[in-house]
């Protein structure tokens, strides 16, 4: 796989700078990651998929400081939320879920949960959750296995105007008012989604008791890690181990196209044949840059080559997805319905 450092190392060396005497690596590199980043972008060509746990907000921590320090420490549980709010009655403005303010939670560790649902006062509800840093576009919401529809927040508003504290049933999302990722579910899920029991609180995945895992599902020998699960997205890419599986009953599912992942601890994501196409990118920026080195003209047969990448990616992605493998129906047959026929969402399988 293409690593950064081998990326810049290639355009120094067709750049004739492998010295170093013009651009430095770190620039080069801070080219490099600019192009991936704008590449996937525009492509749309990384499809993942992200859960928001349907469980009872959890969180700890309310400023960057306190989670620096609580990180510093190991054993420390930090969770992935900070919180604000205690209750849906507090009013802080422009703040509320998603706002300057987060909230509310009335636990702060995963193992209050079920005082919090005996108590019946502790907030419970999830009215959303955050997608992940490089979330390009959001596919498919999909709740206990029932697709939810999307909506604006002004068309929610008009439909019920008191949607931001409905706990419930999810019907609808949003994805445009509750700040930067903040997917909104309306109503709230009631958080009652039941996640297997944790034997012990290091290492990874060993063993389950779901009964639809195969043998092939293990490490042979009796020993090892959980490997992979039949039927089981790889979310955040096909390697690793799994660590924590998510139950699709009343939980839910998130299709989104993201961003490639952080260049600096992570290889290219895209194919071989693709990856020069960042690389055009930054030989294009470092060209153009004034100074030592600077051809526009060069600069130029570079952004130029790059836009063609893009085609590239766009012609290989619509060849990978005939119109015919979007229809439920036979291709020849003449059966319609009175809403058109049905297709499935565009990135089965377009996006890989």
């Amino acid at each position: 796989m293409l690593t950064l450092d081998a990326a810049a190392t290639d355009i120094l060396d067709r750049l004739g700078d492998i010295d170093e005497s013009i651009w430095t690596r770190a620039e080069i590199s801070l080219y490099v990651k600019d192009g991936y980043s704008l590449y996937t972008r525009q492509t749309k060509c990384l499809f993942d998929r992200w859960v928001i746990e349907n469980v009872p907000p959890t969180a700890n921590w309310q400023t960057d400081l306190e989670k620096y320090f609580a990180l510093q420490n190991p054993g420390w549980g930090v969770t992935d939320q900070p919180f604000h709010i205690t209750g849906n009655d507090r009013n802080y403005g422009t703040g509320g879920v998603g706002g300057t303010y987060r909230g509310p939670s009335g636990i702060t560790n995963p193992g209050q949960t079920e005082l919090a649902v005996e108590l019946g006062d502790v907030p419970t509800s999830v009215f959303g959750g955050i997608l992940p840093d490089g979330t390009v576009e959001v596919l498919r919401v999909v709740y206990d296995d029932r697709e939810l529809t999307g909506m604006t927040s002004m068309q929610m508003r008009q439909l019920d105007v008191n949607y931001e504290t409905r706990a419930g049933e999810p019907q609808y999302f949003l994805w445009d008012k509750d700040g930067i990722n903040f997917l909104r579910l309306v109503p709230g899920a009631t958080g009652e989604a039941v996640y297997p029991t944790v034997d012990g609180s290091w290492g990874t995945q060993t063993e389950t008791d779901d009964t639809t895992i195969t043998p092939e599902t293990t490490a042979t020998g009796g020993y090892g890690i959980l490997v992979y699960v039949d039927g089981d997205f790889p979310t955040h890419g096909p390697w690793g181990s799994p660590t924590r599986r998510h139950p699709s009953s009343a939980n839910t599912e998130v299709d989104i196209i993201r961003e490639g992942r952080d260049l600096d601890s992570n290889p290219f994501e895209i194919p071989p044949a693709f990856a020069k196409y960042p690389m055009y990118w930054a030989m294009s920026e470092a060209l153009r840059r004034e100074g030592p080195g600077q051809d526009l003209k060069l600069a130029e047969h570079y952004a130029e080559r790059y836009t063609m990448g893009v085609a590239h990616m766009h012609k290989k992605t619509n060849q990978l997805a005939p119109e015919e493998h979007h229809r439920f129906r036979p291709p020849n047959s003449t059966t319609t319905f009175g809403i058109g026929d049905p297709v499935l969402p565009s990135a089965y399988p377009r996006a890989f």
